[in-house]
């Protein structure tokens, strides 16, 4: 058992939002309509690589204190990414300096195919960076295809997909709750007596499973197994 206050459990919400924006980012980028607004264009492909490299650092930042760890994830996404350095520095330009990635594009009948920026710099100006791909959306595809089983294999490595070891016990959560400032004492006894009244193990499983299943739909692991 742990408590609310693990570290992993703050670090797995954190993954799963930063996932689930890029996700819905790339479906946009992947089905944008000819003729979309250029505000929304634009913010589809620009959510979608902040939030890919918001992912790649959070699971960075919780691995600073596990060198090997660390290391070999970043080995894996800088050395499995084509040209890292431009998306990199596309992100950066994106992020930090105002960057529109959607300058130029291509449209058949009804779908709209934004290219890849041709080149992109590096803060000082000092390097220049050639894209690997023809269209953004290409570009995410690969990006995909190396992030999300790197970002599996750390999470598996951290036992975040098994229920068991990661649960929440029912006396934490009460504890939390006499802990509150925000909730009335009233309302903490209400809140109280019904966990007491609650199938808490099956409770936790259920939960716990439909968490991780959630997670390994994010990372295209549906099938996959522990």
């Amino acid at each position: 058992m742990v408590g609310m206050s693990d570290p992993n459990v703050g670090f797995y919400g954190g993954l799963v939002w930063y996932l689930e924006t890029r996700n819905w980012a790339f479906e946009k980028m992947r089905t944008c309509p000819r003729g979309s607004h250029p505000f929304d264009v634009r913010m589809y492909h620009s959510q979608y690589f902040a939030n890919l490299l918001s992912a790649v650092d959070h699971v960075c930042d919780h691995l600073r204190d596990d060198s090997p760890a660390r290391s070999a994830f970043v080995a894996k996404i800088e050395g499995g990414i084509q040209n890292y350095p431009y998306v990199r520095e596309l992100r950066n330009a994106i992020v930090h300096r105002g960057l529109d990635p959607t300058a130029a594009a291509h449209a058949d009948d009804t779908t709209l195919y934004v290219l890849c920026p041709a080149d992109v710099q590096d803060r000082q100006r000092r390097n220049n960076y050639i894209t690997p791909f023809k269209y953004l959306v290409e570009l995410a595809i690969h990006c995909d295809s190396v992030v999300n089983p790197a970002i599996a294999d750390v999470l598996i490595q951290l036992n975040l997909f098994n229920a068991t070891p990661h649960a929440i016990s029912v006396e934490d959560i009460q504890a939390e709750i006499r802990n509150s400032t925000a909730m009335p004492d009233w309302a903490k006894e209400l809140a109280i007596k019904a966990w007491d009244e609650v199938d808490y193990p099956a409770l936790t499983v259920e939960m716990a499973t439909a968490r991780f299943q959630k997670m390994r739909n994010l990372l295209g692991q549906s099938n996959a197994t522990s």
